[in-house]
């Protein structure tokens, strides 16, 4: 059924796509501000169980979700613009990967030399902690770095830990992996179609997880768990570029959001909830409100019948996930754990009933004005955690006030346009000058 689908659909010109470069900039934005957060210890202003420290907790918690959605974003961008490249010939894959290392290197080994610039700089200084920063640092860790082979210390299996002063820097041992096997992936989708791809990255992600699970973890189960959720990012690009139509009820799409929003805040405070599990929930999330945007669906015309039908089963949803800390290993500030539930069912209640705006609609607008950051993300994202980690030592040490750390956003940003529009520009020049005139048909 698919093969024929797909067979007579033809591929679409490729445009530019501004709810791609939105999302990205406010995922990049999200990362610094939760880093900010915990630099601030601003969840310290606040008593455990205020409304304060609630507010603060949904820009501090949830740094690692936004990484996710750039597996996404990233997985859509690859298949977007390659789906067309001759990949079936030598020549193709070896100029599709001239075009990734042009892109994602020259930007990454100047970031790791200002950190590790920036490391010794807080070493001579004498800055607090970066004795300890610049003691961990090793020759093997470095290489590991420029190999894109590191990991966070706190995960289990990992080859080497990324170095201290860039933690962020992990998420792009993941990526250059799913850069390496998309020929792969592309090949299955050429000679099949887009879904027999995506299963095989899932079956790789479940392979993965089990292994890790109960064998023994390691580097490469670590990144292929998440795998899926690159492969979802091609499965939207596949379907833009060959404009197919997507039809899914209002109800399923309102129902399937307010599962999967429950669903992550459930699998948070569980436990002994398996990590991958909790990670690939976000993802899914994550994958459902791109699906709206990139396709600019609306679920909000939907019949009074079909409100109370939806309405109730968000109910019976709530009361089960407000009796579950009776049933379940729920750790605690159980009541955070009821306060999200309860404020999603009545977030998206509000939006069914009250309102003429659609949820959709709404959460785009948010996102338009980060369209222009969407450009400086890759930079702003590897960049700042270095600054930030700098401005910390300098204010701990020197006991300057903590809105100093307006100076460490700003360079942050500086640096990143630095990086993006200038560096990269010319490093680009300078790659296409060198490298390119010897490959073939590029």
């Amino acid at each position: 059924m698919f093969d024929s689908v797909f067979s007579k659909s033809q591929l679409k010109p490729k445009s530019f796509i501004s709810i791609v470069e939105s999302v990205r900039g406010i995922a990049a934005v999200y990362v610094v501000i939760s880093h900010l957060l915990i630099f601030l210890r601003a969840k310290t202003y606040f008593a455990n169980d205020s409304i304060g420290h609630y507010i603060v907790s949904l820009f501090y918690n949830y740094g690692h979700s936004a990484v996710l959605l750039f597996f996404i974003v990233s997985g859509f961008s690859i298949h977007y613009t390659s789906i067309d490249r001759p990949l079936n010939k030598r020549s193709g894959v070896v100029f599709y990967y001239f075009l990734r290392l042009r892109r994602i290197y020259p930007v990454f080994l100047l970031t790791v030399a200002i950190t590790l610039a920036i490391t010794y700089i807080g070493y001579i200084l004498n800055l607090i902690d970066y004795k300890n920063h610049f003691d961990v640092i090793s020759f093997n860790q470095i290489i590991w770095t420029l190999l894109f082979a590191t990991d966070r210390d706190y995960i289990e299996g990992i080859f080497v830990a990324t170095i201290s002063t860039n933690g962020p820097l992990w998420s792009l041992s993941y990526e250059i992996l799913y850069y390496l096997l998309y020929p792969l992936f592309w090949k299955i989708c050429t000679k099949h179609n887009i879904f027999y791809a995506l299963l095989v990255s899932f079956l790789i992600s479940a392979v993965s997880i089990i292994y890790a699970s109960f064998i023994s973890p390691n580097h490469l189960t670590n990144v292929f768990s998440l795998y899926i959720l690159w492969g979802l990012g091609a499965l939207l690009a596949e379907l833009k570029r060959r404009d197919l139509k997507i039809t899914l009820s209002p109800v399923f799409l309102y129902l399937l959001i307010y599962i999967l929003f429950e669903s992550v805040w459930v699998l948070e405070y569980v436990r002994h909830s398996m990590f991958s599990i909790y990670q690939l929930t976000w993802g899914a999330l994550f994958f459902s409100f791109m699906l709206l945007f990139i396709f600019k669906k609306s679920i909000k015309s939907i019949p009074t019948m079909q409100k109370n039908m939806v309405a109730t089963v968000m109910s019976i949803g709530l009361l089960i996930n407000l009796l579950a800390p009776d049933y379940l290993d729920i750790t605690n500030n159980r009541s955070f754990y009821s306060l999200k539930i309860i404020s999603t069912y009545l977030i998206l209640l509000y939006f069914m009933y009250f309102t003429k705006a659609d949820i959709v609609n709404f959460i785009r607008q948010i996102l338009k004005p980060f369209t222009k950051l969407g450009h400086i993300s890759y930079g702003l994202y590897i960049i700042h955690y270095p600054v930030l980690v700098l401005m910390s030592g300098i204010i701990i040490t020197y006991k300057l006030p903590t809105y100093t750390f307006i100076i460490a956003i700003a360079v942050s940003f500086l640096l990143a346009y630095f990086l993006e529009v200038k560096f990269q520009h010319w490093a680009a020049n300078l790659i296409d000058k060198t490298i390119r005139p010897h490959l073939k048909n590029n």
